[in-house]
Parts: structure tokens; sequence; C-alpha cells
């Protein structure tokens, strides 16, 4: 990528990393880490042409969050994979963080006007 002086790197990690998650801790570090690298690493190698995102999703419809919560139904808090991965590369370029869907990223919003104690219990 360096050499052709473009390229796109896209790493996900997980809207834990974003708020306290109680019992998750290891988890959402190791997602947060996500974060910084693909921040340093776009400050190494954007000037080389080279474009990063790094995708902090909350709940989509898959088996995974099935496990977690009632996921029968796509909703606007929960979009199908389709719909947010259409959704999350309308982002590249925007800024080097996202959380790619427009709900999820009010959902970090408003966790963020709460007093910590009760954006806990909501996240």
């Amino acid at each position: 990528m360096r050499r052709r002086r473009r390229g796109a790197v896209i790493n996900v990690a997980s809207f834990a990393a974003l708020n306290v998650c109680p019992m998750m801790s290891l988890y959402a570090a190791t997602k947060a880490f996500n974060g910084y690298l693909t921040r340093s690493l776009e400050s190494e190698y954007g000037q080389y042409g080279i474009r990063f995102l790094c995708l902090f999703p909350s709940f989509v419809q898959t088996k995974m969050a099935a496990a977690l919560i009632d996921a029968s139904h796509p909703n606007v808090m929960m979009p199908t994979p389709e719909r947010y991965v259409r959704s999350a590369l309308n982002t590249f370029g925007v800024d080097v963080h996202s959380t790619g869907y427009w709900f999820h990223a009010f959902f970090v919003w408003v966790l963020r006007l709460l007093p910590c104690k009760l954006a806990r219990k909501l996240g």
C-alpha cells in the first residue's frame, strides 16, 4: 500500500470500548486498543495515501447479538449486517473513528451526557 501510495484499512472495535462495561473490562480494553492502534497507524501512514477507519459498532442483528438480547427483528437501534456495512462504509474518510451507524453514534452521545452511574446501567 505504501509503495502504491494508496490503500484502505478498516479495523473493528466495539461499542464496549466507548463506555464502561462491568464484567467486560478486558474485552473493552482490547477494543479500545484497536482504536488507538488505528489512530496511530493513520498518523504514521496517512501521508502515504493510506486511509484508516476503526469502527465501534453497538448491536447488529447477528447470531452473536441474538445470544445476548432479542435480535429477532432489525430495528432502528439494531440494523441488519447489510444495512450496518452500507452505513459504516459511508463514514470512511469522515474521521478515523466511527460507530458506523447513526443510532449507535446517537446512543454514545446520550451516554456521554449522563452521569457515569446512570450511563453504566444503560450501556
